[in-house]
């Protein structure tokens, strides 16, 4: 399993280097990914979801 830490730093890094509506869709399509895996609760989907908005 996935350490949350370096997962989220890893998205971070992504994050930055893209910007806008890509920068929200590629975040919403990891964590949908990562979803099943239990690594993220859907309340910190939200979350992260609405940062990147």
């Amino acid at each position: 399993m996935v350490q949350e830490d370096s997962l989220t730093c890893d998205v971070q890094a992504a994050l930055e280097i893209v910007s806008g509506k890509w920068k929200t869709l590629i975040l919403c399509a990891l964590l949908r990914a990562l979803a099943p895996l239990g690594a993220w609760s859907a309340e910190r989907i939200e979350a992260a979801a609405a940062r990147a908005a």
